[in-house]
C-alpha cells in the first residue's frame, strides 16, 4: 500500500501562477497517478503550505516544533498522535528522509551543528524509534536534506555527491551499494529532483535532465515533471508523506526494539 499524502491548499493570498502550479501537482498526484491524498483547510500564511517543512510523519504520529491546528485537528480525527516537539529538537521534513525500504530516516546536519542523540531521539516520547542514519551538509548553496539526497521506494537513492561530507559519504556507501546510488548533476539538484515525490514506480518531480530520466527509467521508474517555480521547485515540501513502518493501519505500535541505533 502507498502511504497517503497530505496537503493544504494556498489559497489567493499566493497569486494565480502558484495556484496554478498546485492544482497541476494535485492532479497528477491524486487524479493521473491514484495516490490517496487528503486535503487540510487552505492556508492564509504563505508558509503554512510548506507541509514537511513543519513535520515529519511517522507510525501514526506527527511531530512538529510549532502549532498547527489545522494538523492538529487532522490528527484527532484520523487518530494520529499529534506531539510537539522541543524547540532545541530539529524536526523539518526537509532534513528527514524517510527510507521505506530500509525503515529508517537519513537525518541531514549542518557542519558544526551540535545535536545531540538524545535530543533526537526525545523527540520520538515514549514510541520505540527507528534508526536514525546522520548526513553532514557542506554545500553553500544546498543546505538541506531534500535538496540533495532522495531515497526512493526500491532501495535506490537520488543524491548529489559533493553535498554530502567526505563522513557522510561514507556512511552511505556502508547502507546503499554502488549499483543503487544515482548521482544527480549540480544542475539537476538545483532544478529540484531531489525533492521527488514517489508514488510506487513514479517519480513526481519539478524538473529533470534528460539523462536523469534516462537513468531513471532504466531502473524502472517513470518520472513526471511538475512545474512548481512559485515554489522554487519544493514538491515535497507542499504536501506531508504519512509514512509508518506499521502498513497500512499507522496507528498500531511498534514492536518493541531491544537496542535502539544511534549512529550519531
Amino acid at each position: 500500500m502507498t502511504a497517503p499524502f497530505l496537503m493544504r491548499p494556498p489559497g489567493k493570498v499566493l497569486g494565480k501562477t502558484a495556484q496554478r502550479e498546485w492544482q497541476h501537482l494535485y492532479e497528477l498526484l491524486a487524479e493521473v497517478l491514484g495516490a490517496a491524498v487528503e486535503l487540510l483547510p487552505e492556508s492564509s500564511q504563505l508558509e503554512q503550505t510548506q507541509l514537511s517543512s513543519l513535520a515529519i510523519a511517522f507510525n501514526g504520529q506527527i511531530f512538529s516544533r510549532q502549532a498547527d491546528l489545522d494538523l492538529q485537528r487532522w490528527c484527532e480525527r484520523c487518530e494520529w498522535r499529534w506531539i510537539q516537539t522541543q524547540p532545541q529538537t530539529q524536526i523539518s521534513g526537509r532534513e528527514w528522509r524517510w527510507d521505506e525500504h530500509r525503515q529508517l530516516f537519513w537525518v541531514g546536519l549542518n557542519a558544526g551543528d551540535h545535536q545531540t542523540p538524545g535530543q533526537f531521539y526525545a523527540a520520538f516520547a515514549d514510541m520505540p524509534p527507528p534508526e536514525l542514519v546522520p548526513l553532514t551538509l557542506v554545500h553553500p548553496l544546498l543546505q538541506h536534506l531534500d535538496e540533495c539526497f532522495c531515497p526512493l521506494p526500491a532501495g535506490q537513492v537520488l543524491y548529489y555527491p559533493a553535498a554530502l561530507s567526505l563522513d557522510a559519504r561514507a556512511l552511505l556507501a556502508e547502507y546503499v551499494p554502488p549499483a543503487d546510488r544515482i548521482e544527480v548533476s549540480y544542475q539537476d539538484a538545483l532544478n529540484g529532483a531531489c525533492h521527488a515525490v514517489a508514488v510506487g514506480d513514479t517519480l513526481v518531480m519539478h524538473s529533470a535532465s534528460s539523462e536523469l530520466r534516462h537513468r531513471l527509467n532504466e531502473f524502472g521508474f517513470r518520472v513526471f515533471s511538475s512545474d512548481l517555480t512559485e515554489f522554487e521547485g519544493a514538491a515535497s515540501s507542499l504536501c506531508l508523506p504519512l509514512c509508518g513502518v506499521a502498513q497500512p493501519n499507522f496507528s498500531e505500535a511498534l514492536e518493541p526494539r531491544t537496542t535502539p541505533q544511534y549512529l550519531f
